[in-house]
């Protein structure tokens, strides 16, 4: 015990400066669509929207699992003030809690590579930057369901019924993962799995909340009418399946992505490195040169990787999980090999389960393969050390320069978003955040020019058509006048599924609708069909105002 104290010391050093750069990295803003969005989402339906009726995308299950929060927001500050920065800084601390639950499980296995894996995605921000949305929330979900079912100990029963509990609030930021739960289901069910039943009642559990409060709140009815148009997105199409398995397997082998020339260096360099290491081992060969094997390729991505233009690490999240399940080829598949090949297996539905509801492909699969890093690095750490010598130090390396790579892009992205220095909001939603000039300039004029419709108490329900701000409807804290705050375009086919959304419920036709410079093109379209009165106003921007309501 005493041995491991140093480490012990190493890692929590890490973990605290991972949180500290995390929750500096949490302040830096910008006017991203998806931030606001994930936001907005929870924010109506926790004011009294009904999720089906009043808000139709596809993710409206994730608004009911992240409501609570927003009601709970909304009750401790009473406005949307400083909103973002909030959320964001609550994620971090949620993150890291999340992080140490599962590291003091799998430290059990391999104290290594889970305290390596944990810090290997201590450090990594989604899409660069810390944000409370069902990215994140189904990541968090997913490896603690992931953790608690795979490492089921002393308290068998408990940890399988969390494992079910944390597994559906997952299913309800990415449904596809009722599919996989029902292959699960029916394989347990074949095989006579002794976990079944436990894993079952805890996603019963959320399951019946969840179903129990739309009962309350809706009819058959409401949800059938509601179905067809919530899938009449064009963003999210829905391709055949064997389009969708293709996609996949070409994603999973890095053969379909701009990086993936990168990504094919370090996985083949680490697959080579891991079987000759196997084969000289039983021959009682020296490990110096493997660490060369592994720690050229490794070096390379890094190489890569400060050349390239740093748009996203997300692709780098899938990298270990794939090494791993290369890995686990050696394993004897007993004792705690079945344990961490447990913890693979879900991880990689979640990835295809990813793969379907998502329009990003890669990134967004890669993304949720954070969900399973720890056990994948565990399993790489058991495989080393069973070759004997000095792959630690191997596996050491690979997770230093991993890291490395990570912290310099957590540190280096808030500050690339622009060369000049970055402005601190003072006003609305985004205050507290750190903004790069540009940025703050278009924060400011919009939040400006929509000041009437914040004053005026005749608005009820508002429409911004302006795509990348939907932080808008969080500052006039008004009625959500559309059948979501994500509006693809905006453009003619968003209109005609606003109509349809107004003729099914027309007390959400909105008073005001803000239109910006670029969409002005829709202004006449919205004024012949429903009668509003266009204000132009000094930026560009206009604002249409039902009769009577200015």
């Amino acid at each position: 015990m005493k041995s491991r104290r140093p480490w012990l010391f190493v890692f929590f050093a890490l973990m605290a400066g991972a949180g500290a750069l995390g929750w500096w990295s949490s302040s830096f803003g910008g006017l991203s669509p998806d931030g606001a969005f994930v936001l907005v989402e929870p924010w109506r339906i926790a004011g009294g929207d009904l999720p089906f009726r009043h808000e139709w995308h596809v993710s409206v299950f994730y608004g009911m699992f992240a409501a609570p929060a927003l009601w709970v927001y909304r009750k401790l500050f009473g406005s949307e003030a400083g909103i973002f920065l909030i959320m964001n800084r609550l994620i971090v601390v949620v993150w890291f809690a999340a992080l140490l639950t599962v590291w003091s499980r799998w430290r059990k296995v391999n104290v290594l590579g889970a305290s390596l894996g944990a810090l290997a995605i201590a450090l990594y921000p989604p899409w660069g930057g810390f944000s409370f949305g069902y990215n994140k929330l189904g990541v968090i979900t997913m490896m603690l369901a992931i953790t608690f079912y795979a490492t089921a100990g002393v308290r068998r029963n408990v940890d399988l019924l969390l494992a079910g509990v944390f597994f559906a609030c997952a299913a309800m930021c990415c449904p596809y993962l009722a599919v996989f739960f029902a292959v699960y289901f029916i394989f347990a069910a074949v095989k006579r799995r002794k976990e079944l039943l436990k894993v079952s009642a805890g996603c019963a559990i959320v399951a019946a909340i969840a179903l129990t409060w739309l009962a309350c709140k809706l009819s058959v009815a409401d949800i059938s009418e509601a179905l067809p148009c919530m899938f009449d997105d064009p963003q999210h199409p829905r391709p055949s399946l064997f389009i969708l398995i293709r996609n996949i397997v070409a994603h999973l082998l890095f053969i379909t992505h701009d990086l993936a020339v990168g990504h094919a260096i370090l996985m083949g360099g680490v697959l080579f490195a891991i079987c000759a290491a196997w084969a000289d081992a039983r021959r009682g060969q020296r490990a110096l040169m493997h660490l060369v094997l592994i720690s050229a390729p490794v070096l390379g991505l890094y190489v890569y990787y400060r050349v390239q233009p740093m748009v996203s690490l997300n692709p780098l999240m899938l990298l270990l999980p794939m090494t791993a399940a290369w890995a686990a080829a050696f394993l004897n598949r007993g004792g705690d090999d079945a344990v961490m090949i447990k913890a693979l297996l879900p991880g990689f539905a979640y990835v295809a389960a990813i793969s379907f509801a998502s329009n990003m492909g890669l990134y967004a699969m890669s993304l949720a393969a954070e969900a399973m890093m720890v056990p994948a690095v565990v399993v790489i750490a058991v495989v080393l050390g069973r070759l004997g010598g000095g792959f630690a130090a191997v596996l050491i390396c690979l997770m230093t320069v991993h890291m490395a790579i990570l912290a310099e892009y957590t540190i280096m992205k808030p500050l690339m978003r622009d060369p000049a220095t970055v402005k601190i909001v003072q006003e609305g939603p985004n205050q507290g955040c750190k903004f790069s000039p540009s940025a703050a300039g278009t924060y400011a004029e919009l939040y400006r020019d929509t000041a009437a419709i914040r004053g005026n108490d005749r608005v009820k329900n508002v429409l911004y058509l302006d795509h990348p701000n939907q932080w808008l409807y969080l500052a006039s804290d008004k009625g959500v006048g559309a059948y979501s705050s994500w509006l693809t375009g905006p453009g003619t086919n968003s209109l005609n599924r606003l109509k349809r959304y107004w003729e099914i419920n027309p007390d959400k036709l909105p008073e005001a609708v803000f239109v910006t410079k670029k969409n002005r093109y829709l202004e006449n379209i919205l004024c012949e069909r429903y009668g509003y009165e266009v204000e132009p106003l000094l930026s560009g921007n206009s604002i249409l105002w039902k009769h009577g309501v200015k």
